[in-house]
This record gives structure tokens, sequence and C-alpha cells, in this order.
């Protein structure tokens, strides 16, 4: 028997995980932050104000838009904000982009989206 929409529903809650930011650690507490996978009506929303054409197309991604965009929806502890992004933005571009690109992996973005993203990134895709 096919299953309902609730079923699916509940099925497709958008996972959670804590992920580890070796730069923000210091040696009495590590440096965690709580990331979340962002849904398909975030994705669309995020595509398509991050693409400098307005169509949605990951070719035409602004990275710094994608990176404000997906912080702020895909970091779920603390809490980013427009302000929030402007004091983040001013460390490390290697450590924000894997942070982008964890939150992408958990919203299981395609293959093709990570790479076409991540060639606009100063690091690789790894977890």
């Amino acid at each position: 028997m096919a299953l309902t929409i609730s079923q699916i529903v509940e099925r497709s809650k958008v996972d959670t995980e804590e992920f580890e930011v070796p730069e923000w650690s210091t040696p009495d507490e590590p440096g965690t932050v709580l990331l979340r996978g962002v849904s398909k009506r975030d994705q669309q929303q995020i595509w398509k104000e991050a693409s400098s054409d307005g169509t949605g197309s990951p070719e035409t991604m602004n990275p710094e838009i994608l990176n404000k965009l997906l912080l702020m929806h895909g970091m779920v502890e603390p809490v980013v904000d427009e302000a929030g992004y402007e004091q983040l933005a001013q460390g490390y571009a290697g450590t924000l982009d894997r942070i982008v690109l964890k939150i992408m992996k958990l919203s299981r973005f395609s293959e093709e989206d990570l790479k076409t993203v991540q060639r606009k990134f100063s690091v690789p895709a790894g977890d």
C-alpha cells in the first residue's frame, strides 16, 4: 500500500547535527554549532535570491549571498541573523565555507549542486 502524505512528511524531517569547528574550540570547551538541513522551500528561496539572474541556477550563484542565506537558514544554534552574519564574515573564509558545505550535505543537495558551489569556495567539501 502506498504511503500517505502525512507518513511521508513524518519520515522526511530535516536532519540536525552538532558540528565541531576546531578554530572555535578552546581547551575547556569544544567549538560546536548545531546545524540543520534546509527544506525544499528554503532551498528554492535561497537559490533564487543567490543567483545573479534570479533563475535559481547554481552556475550563477553569488557566493556571498549563498553563504549568508545558507548560514541564516541552516545554523540553528547560535541563530545567525544579518548582523550575526556580518560578524562571522570577518573570520576565516575556509571556516565558514566548511560550515556552509556541511549544511548543504545535511540538506541532501545533489552532488552536482555541491560540486558547482564547491568550485566557488576555497575548501574541499569534506565533513
